[in-house]
């Protein structure tokens, strides 16, 4: 069969395609040992030449804008928390979409690039084999893997199908540079109560008692502190709406409890029936025929006894505990409760509020009046911040002589004979232990003397410690201190290095429609890409004989192994060629 064939000067061929391709003129030239005929034509314009590649040039500047797209989102969504990224549709699921379209309109040139390959390899002899291990990697990832394994696509094929593979993995890279963090919301909306002054503006009426120049806010807190079991934590007022607050260090005016073990000091003495008395170097004394306890304010003080500041002095002798009746010698503590300013931080998590007394301060400078007790204000400045907190002598003083009462209190026991019958004896004398309280109040703090060694001194600390929280409540005191409430919310955070190889991607694959571009227009090919046209108007222009075959898969592959192709321009545009017909 006869062919025929131009050359340019430089040696390489154009096609005839399309009838506008310009005028046809005629230049036979003996190259090797054949003569070839063809037709050569001048080279499209280059507008003209580009514009056949224009689906593939949109296609990459169309993910080009969705990757510019999911960018901006990103941006937008930097640094946001999730309530303020409340759409119809949520980001993540926004980014997904686009990043679908962005990697389906990458894959369009990448694809037709790796198409235009076979075309350009095609213009030297080569097995059928090769021409359909690049058709396949411009129609998948699986083609793409082989087609990297064979190496039968040289770099610029090699380099189509590796790019064609990594895109696959751009929706998962762009999901993943959005992360949520969680983060907790900080804002000055907790608040909690000190206090500063104590005025006494109210009244307190108990059965036929009348006590002025109290505040009603602490009317209930003594007997919360003394009946409410030892150690317990009274909450000051707090407003933490989030359930999770924290305080910078504060200071407030309470009431500070300082206990001493005064045991040491009993003295025994005897009086003329026998009985035992254990008495303090002030004569306050706890009898051993019937005395379980005793409590008192009005004696001097033992252990404090040039304290000017005092609020309250209590004294206390009682049975050591578990003893029923006196077998040991008794437990005497004192008390002094005075007025200071304490230094607290506070903390509320999880709904449960942390008050702790980092320090505390009271003012021992006072002097004592002539009488020997202390009548003027109870004045403190804090040696920290400088604030002034005062508690007016009229308005403590009420206080002392209300609470005096609660304190003057004792406990008994008597011997009650019962007959116990024994079979040896016939009948047995036993004693049974019934005490006696003089108040509610006194068999409170029996009880937890009666438990512990210490069980007034933590008695003395519930009562300190309620009547400083009830001062917060009162409602003459400054506004509440500020601090931050914390609410756990999740933060968007951009994680920029996942777009590293999805960016790359993207220019990747336009250097390579670039690569492919030029080479096409070098070579002087028609750009084909890998449409399925070009298979049926250039394809082998006639059946391939010489061995008995069955046309399955199998055998075709195994022909398209052995024999060996080439394109061949012709005046009808050209087609594919066995080596075994180059030569006819």
């Amino acid at each position: 069969m006869a062919a025929d064939h131009s050359e340019l000067e430089n040696g390489e061929l154009l096609l005839k395609h399309h009838d506008d391709f310009g005028s046809e003129s005629e230049n036979v030239k003996q190259t090797g040992t054949h003569e070839h005929s063809a037709v050569v034509r001048p080279k499209k314009h280059s507008l003209s030449f580009l514009l056949a590649w224009k689906g593939d040039i949109l296609s990459w500047f169309g993910s080009f804008v969705f990757f510019g797209a999911i960018i901006g989102i990103l941006l937008y969504a930097d640094g946001k928390y999730v309530w303020q990224l409340q759409f119809p549709i949520t980001p993540n699921a926004i980014i997904g979409l686009l990043s679908t379209f962005a990697q389906v309109l990458l894959l369009k040139p990448v694809n037709s690039a790796i198409g235009q390959v076979k075309w350009l390899l095609l213009l030297q002899e080569r097995p059928i084999d090769d021409l359909r291990a690049v058709d396949a990697a411009s129609r998948g990832a699986y083609g793409g893997v082989q087609l990297l394994i064979s190496r039968k696509g040289g770099w610029i094929g090699s380099a189509g199908a590796a790019i064609a593979i990594v895109a696959l993995s751009m929706h998962t890279l762009f999901q993943e540079a959005l992360h949520y963090d969680a983060v907790f919301i900080n804002t000055t909306d907790a608040t909690i109560n000190t206090a500063r002054y104590i005025n006494g503006t109210g009244n307190m009426f108990l059965s036929d008692s009348h006590y002025s120049r109290i505040d009603p806010e602490v009317n209930s807190a003594p007997y919360i502190g003394l009946y409410s079991p030892v150690q317990t934590d009274f909450d000051a007022p707090v407003q933490c709406s989030s359930g999770n607050c924290t305080w910078e260090p504060y200071e407030t005016l309470g009431v500070c409890n300082n206990c001493q073990n005064v045991t040491n000091r009993l003295q025994v003495s005897t009086d003329d029936n026998g009985t035992a008395r254990y008495s303090l170097p002030n004569g306050f004394s706890l009898r051993q025929t019937n005395g379980l306890m005793n409590i008192t304010t009005s004696m001097d003080s033992v252990a404090f006894p040039n304290n000017g500041t005092v609020f309250l002095n209590v004294l206390a002798i009682g049975l050591a505990p578990g003893t029923i009746p006196i077998q040991n010698q008794p437990i005497a503590t004192e008390c002094l409760l005075q007025f200071c300013i304490q230094t607290k931080r506070a903390s509320f998590v999880n709904g449960i509020l942390h008050d702790t007394v980092i320090s505390s301060w009271t003012n021992e400078s006072q002097l004592l009046s002539d009488a020997g007790a202390f009548s003027g204000p109870m004045a403190l400045r804090s040696p920290q911040t400088g604030t002034d907190f005062v508690a007016p002598f009229h308005a403590w003083l009420s206080l002392q002589i209300w609470l005096y009462p609660l304190f003057e209190v004792d406990a008994t026991w008597d011997n009650q004979s019962v007959s116990v019958y024994d079979e040896q004896d016939n009948a047995v004398r036993a004693y049974a232990f019934t005490p006696t309280f003089s108040t509610p109040i006194s068999q409170a703090i029996y009880e937890a003397m009666n438990t512990s060694s210490n069980g007034f001194q933590y008695k003395m600390d519930n009562f300190a410690n309620i009547l400083s929280q009830s001062f917060r409540t009162i409602k003459y005191q400054p506004p509440p201190t500020r601090g931050f409430a914390f609410t756990p919310d999740r933060q968007a955070r951009v994680v920029w290095q996942w777009l590293i190889l999805p960016i790359f991607e993207l220019f990747a694959s336009l250097v390579l429609l670039v690569a492919v571009i030029i080479e096409t227009r070098r070579r002087g090919m028609v750009p084909w890409g890998n449409n399925a046209l070009a298979y049926i108007f250039h394809g082998l222009d006639e059946r391939p004989t010489g061995r008995e075959h069955d046309e399955s898969q199998v055998d075709m592959k195994q022909m398209a192994r052995d024999m060996r192709v080439q394109f061949q321009p012709r005046k009808d545009g050209g087609h594919l060629v066995l080596s075994s017909h180059l030569s006819k």
